[in-house]
């Protein structure tokens, strides 16, 4: 072969190998069909947009305007799975990119956004063939110092909508407190979610306090892990955000979502009838039934089933906790209670992956009561003397 041909081979080659890898970019997306989040104004913006990828190959598009100039941020939220975020100005030149969170200064315009995932693990090959689900944010909220106690909380509103609001944790001993309220009639469960750029869930903990109009304080009720839905009533709440031990300084998004639930109605309990259902839920999910008393008596609730770890919890009318248990009989869980005459609420949950269980509901007398409290400990009676 002359050296003119084999220069002429290495041209064909190169041009060969470009169109291929062009058209293979090509194939992978296109930003015509992005999905249009609108617009983001000078007011407050939450948008929210349920998503999936087919596989960690694929990639999505979005586009939205600004109309004034403004500080936002971009989010992907889905455990166990990076998403990398990378935003292009209307003419597609790169403006910005991130994983999981993108806040970024933007001026007024048109911008075009491609959202992608990838395992944690080049080799984790299960990945490759999972549909992935992701939670795309938009939003312009930003937290307002000084928030660093209760009474400073920055107040973000009634939860009719989902909210998000974006906050730094800086300098190392911050603390920042957000003040919202979920209005009568929109019980439900509440979700908080903290997003970082890790995916480690211990970078940030968020704490939980609701208003007792007895004490008329605020007093701390639950600490929340990533994405963990709870049974939440109305009232006035505050969301204290911190950096976790060890952690470094970070910026988050705290996204909250109140989702009605449907509560399935279970009968009247009496001395005569034994009120059964069943069901199957997957993790973070839960069932609610409903009963009522007719007359003061005491009641047992139990989960039984073939495999599983379920957790129950008991609430009076008022969607006030009653009794909680997580392992009673194995993973099972057992509830037992006086209950006077009125209506009450059971939640069951899980702490597997998927759960098929039976719920049973049921009087006992006092002998019994006390023959179960003798046997497993549960008396709060004092000893006969």
């Amino acid at each position: 072969m002359t050296i003119k041909s084999l220069i002429f081979l290495i041209i064909l080659i190169s041009v060969f190998h470009s169109g291929f890898a062009q058209q293979s970019v090509e194939q992978m997306g296109d930003p015509s069909s992005a999905m249009d989040l609108g617009d983001i104004r000078e007011e407050t913006v939450n948008i929210v947009r349920e998503e999936s990828f087919n596989h960690p190959g694929d990639m999505d598009w979005f586009k939205f305007n600004v109309n004034e100039p403004q500080k936002i941020f971009l989010a992907a939220a889905e455990r166990d799975t990076y998403h990398g975020i990378i935003l292009y100005d209307k003419n597609m030149n790169y403006v910005n990119s991130g994983e999981l969170m993108l806040p970024v200064m933007l001026q007024s315009g048109t911008y075009y956004g491609r959202i992608e995932a990838y395992p944690i693990d080049k080799y984790d090959y299960q990945a490759l063939n999972d549909t992935l689900g992701y939670t795309l944010l938009a939003g312009n909220s930003f937290e307002k110092e000084s928030n660093d106690g209760i009474i400073e909380a920055n107040n973000i509103g009634t939860l009719e909508e989902p909210i998000m609001i974006s906050g730094e944790i800086d300098p190392e001993n911050d603390i920042d407190f957000f003040r919202f309220d979920i209005p009568e009639e929109q019980s439900g469960r509440l979700k908080i979610s903290e997003i970082t750029n890790s995916l480690e869930s211990d970078y940030i903990n968020v704490v939980l306090y609701e208003y007792n109009e007895s004490d008329e304080r605020f007093v701390p009720t639950t600490s929340l892990g990533e994405w963990n839905p709870i049974s939440a009533k109305p009232g006035s709440y505050i969301a204290r955000v911190e950096k976790a031990e060890y952690s470094d300084y970070q910026d988050y998004i705290l996204y909250l979502n109140l989702s009605k639930v449907n509560v399935r109605p279970l009968g009247i309990l009496n001395k005569s009838v034994i009120l059964n259902e069943s069901g199957h839920i997957s993790d973070s999910d839960s069932d609610f039934f409903e009963f009522e008393v007719s007359e003061p008596m005491n009641a047992s609730i139990e989960t039984s089933g073939e495999d599983g770890d379920s957790e129950i919890c008991l609430y009076d009318s008022e969607q006030n906790e009653i009794e909680c248990n997580d392992d009673y009989n194995g993973l099972w869980s057992y509830v037992e209670s006086t209950l006077q005459a009125g209506k009450y609420y059971i939640e069951v949950g899980t702490l597997s992956s998927e759960l098929s269980y039976n719920l049973t509901v049921k009087t006992i007398n006092d002998t019994s009561l006390n023959e179960e409290e003798d046997n497993y400990g549960q008396s709060n009676r004092e000893d006969d003397i």
